[in-house]
C-alpha cells in the first residue's frame, strides 16, 4: 500500500493506495495498444484536439478540489496549486492547437525527377509511452502534465507511473482524465494510472510501451534510463534529471544593482522552498564585499517552509551538511527555518572561484531545496574555464548592466560557454520559472536531461514521441492522411 502524508505534519493523508500488481500492469498495457491504432492514426486530428479540450474543461471545473486536495500531500498552498492547475489545462489547450495547426507531422514531399524516386515523409505516433510523475508538481509534470499532454496530442497512448509523494492526487486526477476522455469518444485504454515501485519497473520493461518520460532525480533517472536501454528492445527515455544552473553577475550589474540583484536571487533560491529543477543552485559573484553582504541581509531575512515529504527533506539536509563540512566553505547567511518536522531552512554558502574549482565534482552537485552556493571570482577570464568544466543544466542566467560596453563584451564571452552547458539562456532574469510557449527550450546537456535535442515544455514537446516514416513511389490510395 502507498501512504500519503501531510508535509505540515507528517501525518497520514486519506486511505492507503493499493499497489498495482503485475497483472494489472499488464492488462492496462494491453489495453493502451489495442487503443493504440484508433487514436493515433485513426482519430481525426480535430477529434484528438476536442478530447484534450475536453479534459481541460474537465480539470478547471475541479481545480478547487484538485488543489485542495493536493495541498494536503504538498503543502505548496492553494493559490500555487490553483495556478498549476491552470497551467496543466493551457498545456493540453495549447496541444489541441497543434493538433489543428498540423505542422508538427513535418509532411515533406520531394517529387521524383530523373532517378530520383517519388518520396513522401511524415511523423507518426511512436506507440504506448510510460511517463513517470515528479513529486514538487503535482499537476503540470505529474498525471495529466505536459509529458502526458504532449504524448497524448502525438497520438500515443499514456500510461502513468504516479509518485509515491501524492497518490490521491493522483488518483482523483486520473478519474477526471479518463471520464472527460471517455466521454469525448476516445477509446477505452488511452490513458492508464498504475502505482507503485515495482509495477514502474514492470511498466518500463514492458515489451509494448514504445517511450518513456521522466522528471525526478539524477540517481532515478540513471537507473530507469538504464533499464530502457538494457531491454531486448531499447526503447528512448526522455529523462529530465539533475541541475544547478548557474547564475553569474558581472562586475557592471554588481556594481550598479546590488540589492536588486540580492533580492532575485534570494527569491529564487527560496521559491517553492527551493523544490524547482531550475534553482539557482550556483552564483558566480565579483570579489564584492558590498554585493556579498547584501546577499547576507537578503537571505538572512528569507523563510522556510515543509518540504514535499521525509525522503527529500532528508536529502536537502545531507546536501546541506556536505556543503558546510567541505573545506573553504563558509556559511554567508541562513534564514528562518520552515514550520513541521520537514521544515528546511534557507542556506547559502560562500567559498572563493579556487576552492570551487579544486573539487568542482563535488561542490556543483544538486542540492534539492532552498540552498546555494555563491563563488567568487577576481576576473571573467578567470570565470570562464570554471564554466566550461561545469556538467549540463537546464538554464544559465547572466546578470549584467546594459548600459555597460564592458558588461556586454563580457556577457559575450559568457554566454559563449554557457550555450554549451544550458539548454537556456537568460539575461538579466532568473532561471526558476518556465514559460509554456513555442520558443521554449525545457532540455540542455547531460545530466540536465538524457537526450539534450528535446524539450519537455513547450509545443516542441511533441517531437519526443514522434517517429518519421518515408513513402517511396506509393500510390495516392495507399498514402496516410497529409501526404496524399
Amino acid at each position: 500500500m502507498i501512504q500519503g502524508f501531510d508535509p505540515r505534519t507528517a501525518e497520514p493523508v486519506g486511505e492507503p493506495v493499493a499497489e498495482t500488481t503485475d497483472a494489472e500492469v499488464d492488462a492496462i498495457v494491453a489495453a493502451a495498444l489495442a487503443a493504440a491504432p484508433a487514436w493515433g492514426a485513426g482519430t481525426a486530428l480535430a477529434q484528438r484536439a476536442k478530447a484534450l479540450e475536453a479534459v481541460a474543461d474537465a480539470l478547471d471545473n475541479r481545480a478547487g478540489e484538485l488543489a485542495a486536495i493536493a495541498d494536503t500531500e504538498t503543502a505548496l498552498g492553494g493559490e500555487r496549486l490553483i495556478g498549476e492547475v491552470a497551467r496543466t489545462t493551457a498545456q493540453l489547450r495549447m496541444f489541441a492547437g497543434v493538433l489543428r495547426d498540423g505542422s508538427y507531422l513535418d509532411a515533406v514531399v520531394t517529387h521524383p525527377e530523373g532517378v530520383i524516386p517519388d518520396l513522401r515523409r511524415i511523423t507518426r505516433a511512436v506507440g504506448p509511452v510510460a511517463v513517470f510523475a515528479a513529486s514538487n508538481f503535482p499537476f503540470a509534470f505529474s498525471v495529466a502534465g505536459g509529458d502526458t499532454a504532449s504524448a497524448l496530442a502525438a497520438g500515443c497512448p499514456v500510461v502513468v507511473k504516479a509518485h509515491e509523494a501524492h497518490p490521491v492526487t493522483s488518483d482523483v486526477t486520473a478519474e477526471v482524465v479518463t471520464e472527460a476522455l471517455a466521454a469525448a469518444g476516445a477509446p477505452p485504454g488511452v490513458f492508464g494510472l498504475v502505482h507503485g515501485v515495482q509495477a514502474g519497473l514492470r511498466l518500463l520493461q514492458h515489451p509494448d510501451i514504445a517511450a518513456a518520460g521522466f522528471t525526478g532525480s539524477t540517481a532515478g533517472g540513471l537507473a530507469l534510463a538504464r533499464i530502457c536501454a538494457e531491454r531486448p528492445v531499447p526503447i528512448p527515455f526522455y529523462g529530465e534529471l539533475g541541475s544547478v544552473n548557474p547564475c553569474v553577475v558581472l562586475p557592471g550589474a554588481a556594481f550598479a544593482r546590488p540589492a536588486e540583484v540580492a533580492i532575485g536571487y534570494v527569491g529564487s533560491l527560496t521559491l517553492g522552498v527551493g523544490q524547482f529543477c531550475t534553482n539557482p543552485g550556483l552564483l558566480f559573484v565579483p570579489e564584492d564585499v558590498g554585493l556579498l553582504s547584501t546577499i547576507g541581509e537578503a537571505a538572512g531575512a528569507s523563510a522556510g517552509g515543509p518540504m514535499l515529504s521525509g525522503r527529500i527533506f532528508a536529502g536537502y539536509e545531507d546536501a546541506v551538511a556536505e556543503a558546510q563540512d567541505h573545506p573553504g566553505v563558509s556559511e554567508l547567511a541562513a534564514g528562518r527555518p520552515g514550520a513541521g518536522p520537514w521544515g528546511a531552512t534557507p542556506r547559502v554558502f560562500q567559498l572563493t572561484l579556487k576552492e570551487f574549482a579544486a573539487d568542482l565534482a563535488v561542490l556543483s552537485r544538486e542540492r534539492f531545496g532552498p540552498a546555494g552556493l555563491v563563488i567568487t571570482y577576481s576576473s571573467v577570464a578567470d570565470l570562464l574555464p570554471v564554466l566550461a568544466a561545469l556538467t549540463g543544466n537546464l538554464v544559465g542566467t547572466i546578470q549584467a548592466d546594459p548600459g555597460s560596453p564592458e558588461d556586454l563584451d563580457l556577457a559575450r564571452q559568457v554566454v559563449a560557454v554557457l550555450e554549451h552547458v544550458a539548454g537556456r539562456i537568460v539575461f538579466n532574469g532568473w532561471p526558476t520559472g518556465v514559460a509554456v510557449v513555442a520558443a521554449q527550450h525545457h532540455g540542455g546537456p547531460w545530466p540536465a536531461t538524457t537526450v539534450p535535442a528535446y524539450t519537455s515544455v513547450g509545443t516542441a514537446a511533441i517531437r519526443r514521441w514522434l517517429v518519421p516514416v518515408a513513402y517511396q513511389n506509393f500510390p495516392p490510395e495507399l498514402l496516410p492522411p497529409g501526404l496524399s
